[in-house]
């Protein structure tokens, strides 16, 4: 196993920006599929609930010293039924390995009409296996710097765009009800909240300071799910929730309607550059978590040796499982949305109650002996 730290400030840029990941390309438009105008509150109920999950997950992690998420549900479970319960997680994020690419080749051939989707994905493999074999440190780095591009060319994009928005389009306010809104936060907490389960594998293990990456961690959820909340919001001002909802891509199309005299115009490839900064950090992570978590299941010292065999079973099943657009959407609401609710809230809630239920055993014991 990788033995090497990360800061703390490391932590919130890989936690920033891996929970961000995909969102602020998509997202607005499949929230606002559901929610309608109300897409902005289904992002506020989201972050609310997020933090609450975020706050249990370094509760769970900040227990057992030393362990990754692996090896606290061996703890937690026992030695069956925690190797029943890891093989279901290690599934969940072998299943979002090969789904990134997959995104990264679709929106690649978007902006590049003659390239063909695999060459792009491969490329980004490619890259994910690198960045592998560099290790945790290197990459944690590299979000450092990936963090002031997004961060800069976010900002700059919003403030531009803003002077386009029109107030009635997110107007009346619950003319749907609450359901609507309930349904989008659902539906978004299992894209940019419960996924963050697999930190745990991170931090805290591989944090040099544990109560400082606590904080870390729950800052850099927090400062993605403001970039998810006021892209949905500005979206939805700007285009209407009619346009968002049958746009592939609302924030490269919200891009588009920047236009200050004849000097910035036509800024959607920044937007580009800030998807595919985040997208490589969740891709990263993803395809990190599965072979660290695959080599400490099977009892494998150096997961490096089998980076490049996934890497290659990554690659081949991310142009062959979803070939196009219509099977991935229909595996996120089938597949992901069920499992990333299972394994990112129900069994971590389970843990928590058996880790509270095992405590107050132990203390009761100890309270007779004496």
């Amino acid at each position: 196993m990788e033995n090497k730290t990360i800061t703390p400030h490391q932590l919130f840029t890989f936690t920033a920006l891996s929970t961000l990941g995909g969102s602020i390309l998509v997202i607005s438009s499949t929230i606002a599929a559901v929610a309608k105008q109300d897409a902005w509150l289904s992002a506020l109920i989201n972050m609310a609930f997020g933090l609450l999950m975020t706050w249990i997950y370094c509760f769970i992690g900040t227990r057992y010293e030393g362990l990754t998420l692996i090896g606290i549900i061996n703890k937690i479970f026992g030695k069956l039924l925690g190797k029943i319960v890891s093989i279901g997680y290690l599934l969940m994020f072998f299943s979002l390995a090969y789904g990134i690419p997959w995104y990264i080749g679709s929106f690649g051939a978007h902006l590049m009409h003659e390239t063909p989707v695999p060459i792009i994905t491969m490329l980004f493999v490619a890259a994910l296996i690198i960045s592998v074999y560099y290790g945790i440190e290197a990459f944690a780095r590299a979000t450092e710097i990936f963090y002031i591009f997004v961060t800069a060319l976010f900002v700059i994009s919003m403030v531009l765009v803003l002077p386009n928005s029109n107030l009635r389009y997110i107007t009346p306010v619950l003319e749907n009800g609450f359901t609507p809104i309930l349904k989008g936060a659902v539906l978004l907490s299992s894209l940019v909240s419960t996924q963050n389960i697999s930190i745990l594998m991170i931090y805290p293990v591989h944090v040099s300071d544990r109560k400082g990456g606590k904080k870390s961690f729950i800052k850099g959820f927090l400062w993605a799910n403001t970039v998810v909340f006021v892209t949905t919001l500005i979206s939805v001002l700007v285009l209407g929730s009619t346009v968002v909802a049958k746009s592939s891509f609302p924030t490269v199309l919200l891009a588009r309607e920047i236009n200050v005299g004849i000097v910035l115009t036509r800024l959607e490839y920044a937007i580009s550059v800030m998807w595919t900064m985040s997208e490589f950090v969740i891709g990263i992570l993803f395809f990190y978590v599965t072979i660290t978590g695959i080599s400490e299941f099977v009892g494998l010292k150096d997961h490096r040796k089998i980076a490049a065999p996934m890497g290659l079973v990554i690659l081949l099943l991310s142009v062959t499982v979803n070939p196009g657009a219509v099977e991935q959407s229909n595996w996120i609401i089938i597949g992901y949305t069920p499992n990333i609710i299972v394994f990112g809230f129900i069994i971590p809630m389970v843990m928590l109650v058996v880790y509270l239920i095992k405590t107050w055993l132990k203390k009761k014991t100890n309270n007779s002996i004496l």
